[in-house]
């Protein structure tokens, strides 16, 4: 299959979560490589078996940098974990310590649809 700007690399934020997991799951669906960044690398062994796990935390920019290297495209489907917390922000993609080029990809509600897979 083709994709689009030959991604194949795709890092993940908020991979162990519903939406997150939904879309590991498309991108292997399309042949493409999800690498998921995750805070807590043992528990995400568990939840995504065989998917390539980086450790990192959005609010650690040193752990954004390593966990960028080398991606084609990024897909941010972080949540809250079902936790209130007040003081908790939620990333802006231009504020993550990309030097690349940056690139967009939009998705439309079919697009979001899909990771359910048919009859969503």
């Amino acid at each position: 299959m083709s994709h689009p700007q030959n991604i194949t690399d795709v890092r993940l934020v908020g991979a162990t979560g519903t939406i997150g997991g939904l879309a590991v799951a498309a991108a292997q669906r399309h042949g493409l490589r999800p690498r998921a960044l995750v805070r807590d690398t043992r528990r995400a062994e568990q939840l995504l078996p065989g998917v390539d796990l980086v450790r990192g935390d959005l609010e650690d920019p040193a752990s954004l940098r390593a966990a960028v290297q080398g991606v084609d495209a990024m897909v941010l489907a972080s949540g809250s974990g079902g936790h209130s917390r007040p003081d908790a922000r939620v990333p802006d993609p231009g504020d993550l310590p990309v030097e690349a080029e940056p690139r967009t990809l939009r998705a439309d509600l079919d697009t979001v649809r899909s990771l359910r897979g048919p009859g969503a």
